[in-house]
């Protein structure tokens, strides 16, 4: 005769442990998706680098090994960090200049109707010309190289900064605003406590993308218009048909501006370190 008590089913000992170990190692799987993603694109990228070095002729698509030895080459000469100090330079310097003016631009098209009347449709306009056309007139109207790097980098890269700022305080909710209007603060106190903290957000996003352009202008820049930096060094092996160098430098262009973005980044953690990360 059974009884109508449902009976538990017996587990082994070790199988909560078993089960807690499994699922500590999914967990840990998920949050190195990124990492996990990105190894398996540089080891495919590799692999096919290799097998096309194979194939075609060495000054078109070197080799790994022989671009590994150029690489060294490269990175023991004392004028290859010369040449990343300049684009350093030039990179922070326009990028911050850039920066600066876009969310002081962007943050008065947002609260001054009448100055949004006339600077949207600037913006466009310097948008709407093509980056060339840019480089073209800084080399005619600026003798000094510095100034066309970072004319050229300012006015590239200030629209992206102006326009996210911008939208990041549209987006300010409308009841939260009065809200604090109706505690008639002063105008920087309104800018202080809800305008840029609110805006924070779009403001971040608009400087990581910012600085991603500002990095290629500026080496667009000094491979057209200056004769030092990275730009100017990758301009060199160009014209000597060195591909092995040009993947030299690129690489180092690719070290200094992840290098770049990472700082942001934990910049930007930092600042909004009060919130929480989704979870699948």
């Amino acid at each position: 005769m059974t009884s109508g008590i449902p009976q538990r089913t017996p587990t082994a000992p070790g199988a909560p442990l078993v089960s807690h170990a499994v699922n500590r190692y999914v967990r840990w799987l998920g949050s190195q998706r990124d990492t996990l993603g990105t190894a398996i694109v540089v080891i495919a990228v590799l692999l096919a680098w290799q097998f096309f070095g194979g194939y075609l002729p060495k000054y078109i698509f070197p080799t790994i090994p022989l671009a590994i030895e150029k690489f060294e080459q490269i990175i023991t000469l004392k004028g290859t960090y010369v040449a990343i100090g300049q684009t350093l330079v030039r990179i922070l310097g326009g990028f911050a200049v850039s920066a600066s003016f876009g969310i002081a631009f962007g943050i008065l098209m947002a609260m001054s109707t009448q100055f949004n009347f006339i600077a949207r449709p600037l913006i466009r306009l310097i948008m709407g010309v093509p980056a060339l056309t840019w480089v073209l007139l800084g080399v005619i109207w600026f003798k000094n190289m510095e100034l066309r790097v970072w004319f050229f980098m300012f006015i590239v890269t200030f629209p992206i900064t102006a326009l996210n700022t911008y939208d990041g305080v549209r987006a300010v909710p409308f009841e939260l605003y009065q809200m604090t209007r109706s505690l008639r603060p002063t105008t920087a106190g309104l800018l202080r406590f809800l305008i840029i903290p609110a805006a924070t957000p779009f403001i971040f996003s608009g400087l990581r993308l910012s600085l991603s352009f500002s990095g290629r202008i500026a080496v667009f820049a000094e491979a057209i218009a200056a004769g030092t930096g990275i730009g100017a060094e990758m301009m060199l092996t160009n014209q000597l048909f060195d591909v092995a160098g040009l993947i030299g430098w690129t690489f180092i262009l690719i070290v200094v501006l992840s290098l770049m973005d990472g700082a942001l980044e934990v910049l930007e953690r930092r600042w909004f370190r009060w919130r929480r990360e989704m979870k699948d």
